[in-house]
């Protein structure tokens, strides 16, 4: 059996080509040689079904190779399949893209509510990574990178994403906080300049809370928008691919 193992790249709307070759290795060409039947050279059965793959077509003909020992008979059958896409959205993207979206929820959480976004963040990388390890598990390994290898790499840096933005957003809010509960000692009062710029620093400190609500209503959208614009060029590359 020989198989054109680059075809596995994509998984979903992929054609693979599996060959099977039979050789006569024991006598030469001239004292033994192969022919397929002229009607019907392989028999299936009808309805025939493959796991995961769906057969489109196959070929039979006959071949000749030259070895130092002499020239040797054989036949090639090659059999063309389409991977099936449902195992793969049920199983792979449908729960991925379900994490991802979970995700997102810490951005109407309160910059404040450190346990629920972490917890949340932190739950749905772990979540990831788990599902990740096992798709490649059933995967057969290989050094190139494959079409779930992308997918699942682009969901996790949606996930860690989201995680950064909430230590960015939890860092400006808690600025502004923590520098207005510092208690300023009677003998360092402000002189008299410090005085009329106190309300310019006032805005400035406020400023950070606003700048951090800001970021997460941006996340809101900017989050989404990118992963649908990553589902349409994903979709329409291995696709036509």
């Amino acid at each position: 059996m020989r198989q054109s193992v680059r075809e596995y790249q994509q998984q979903i709307a992929t054609v693979p080509l599996h060959s099977m070759l039979s050789l006569s290795d024991a006598n030469t060409d001239d004292l033994v040689k192969y022919r397929w039947l002229a009607d019907r050279p392989i028999d299936l059965p009808e309805g025939l079904e493959i796991a995961q793959f769906e057969l489109l077509g196959f070929s039979a003909n006959a071949t000749s190779h030259a070895y130092v020992t002499g020239n040797f008979s054989g036949l090639l059958a090659e059999f063309k399949l389409r991977r099936q896409s449902g195992y793969h959205v049920l199983q792979t993207y449908v729960p991925t893209i379900l994490i991802v979206s979970i995700s997102w929820v810490s951005f109407w959480l309160d910059p404040n509510a450190v346990p629920g976004r972490v917890t949340l963040g932190v739950t749905t990388l772990l979540t990831l990574t788990t599902l990740a390890s096992g798709i490649r598990a059933s995967l057969p390994p290989v050094s190139y990178v494959k079409a779930i290898d992308v997918w699942i790499g682009t969901c996790m840096l949606m996930v860690f994403s989201a995680l950064v933005e909430f230590t960015l957003v939890n860092w400006l809010f808690n600025k502004k906080v923590t520098k207005s509960l510092l208690k300023i000692p009677k003998s360092a009062e402000p002189t008299q300049s410090q005085r009329d710029s106190a309300p310019e620093t006032s805005k400035a400190r406020r400023t950070y809370a606003r700048h951090a609500l800001l970021i997460d209503r941006l996340s809101r959208l900017i989050f989404p928008v990118i992963f649908l614009l990553f589902n349409l060029t994903y979709w329409l590359c291995y696709s036509v691919s």
